[in-house]
């Protein structure tokens, strides 16, 4: 008997970034559904059964973290994972404290991506730079 693919909602405004997660992803994933903006996101997310989303932040329409925010208000609960090339340990906060599970800067996905997936739908968190930041002893890097 063949298992499930966990499905994955993936939003970014660069369709070569989507077209390589979507590879990245292979044959242990089903992407239902790939976006290019933020408000689609919302709108694809409200409508498409996921168990994960991925999405970039910079976007037209509704920036990720804003459609993030959104989401949650609307009280969808599905792991979010804001993969993005402009990341700093401010912007994994400020994902962090509007509800997302994980940050992926797109430099290291080759290596960050799978695992971080893998970790967020066993119902963990992947922040490597936080994580970084309370091990070093700074307690506001989750705050």
């Amino acid at each position: 008997m063949q298992q499930e693919r966990p499905r994955i909602l993936l939003a970014d405004d660069h369709e070569a970034v989507r077209q390589l997660v979507e590879r990245m992803l292979g044959p242990d994933f089903e992407v239902v559904g790939s976006v290019c903006d933020g408000q689609a996101l919302v709108d694809a997310a409200k409508s498409t059964a996921c168990e994960l989303i991925i999405a970039d932040v910079d976007m037209p329409s509704l920036n990720g973290l804003d459609a993030l925010q959104v989401l949650r208000r609307d009280q969808i609960d599905t792991p979010v994972l804001i993969l993005t090339a402009s990341g700093d340990h401010d912007l994994a906060r400020a994902a962090h404290r509007r509800g997302a599970e994980g940050f992926v800067m797109k430099e290291s996905m080759g290596r960050a991506l799978i695992p971080a997936i893998h970790r967020l739908l066993d119902g963990g968190t992947y922040f490597p730079n936080l994580e970084d930041d309370e091990a070093a002893g700074n307690s506001s890097a989750t705050a």
